[in-house]
């Protein structure tokens, strides 16, 4: 969207490149707030702005890119359950049933909150729309940058 190009390099999780980030081997990149949060507040990197729409309640002194003046700009981290293909009807809706019966525990609720994690629960096919419908975000965006694997 700001025409930034920029090379992805590749790291063996968060850790290693959050460290060369704070030590300037790398000029930017995208991560878990939480994570970031200590050194953003130690001053050891800085915060451009956050990926979601809306302000991050764990840091909402960081403005999003959105507000920045990409009004559709927005990517965010999401964590899911996911079973075998053949699992059963019954199966996948009594496990989704006791899925989001925990999620509504307090002590769930307040580790997920602590971490910056919303949760949203929902069905199975819920689920499923979602997935189909970040296929189809991430699609449009390695089409219309012609995107090619190295």
């Amino acid at each position: 969207m700001a025409g930034i190009y920029a090379v992805h390099i590749p790291y063996r999780g968060q850790g290693p490149a959050l460290t060369d980030l704070i030590a300037g081997n790398v000029d930017f990149m995208f991560g878990n707030l939480p994570d970031f949060l200590p050194h953003i507040k130690s001053g050891k990197i800085k915060a451009i702005g956050s990926t979601y729409l809306t302000r991050a309640p764990l840091a909402p002194e960081i403005p999003t890119i959105a507000e920045q003046g990409y009004p559709t700009f927005e990517t965010d981290s999401w964590y899911g359950i996911v079973a075998p293909s053949g699992m059963t009807k019954d199966a996948v809706d009594r496990m989704n049933q006791a899925i989001n019966k925990a999620l509504q525990e307090p002590a769930v609720k307040k580790n997920f909150s602590d971490r910056g994690i919303e949760i949203i629960g929902g069905s199975p096919a819920k689920f499923q729309e979602h997935i189909q419908s970040e296929i189809m975000k991430y699609e449009r965006i390695v089409k219309s940058t012609n995107m090619q694997p190295d």
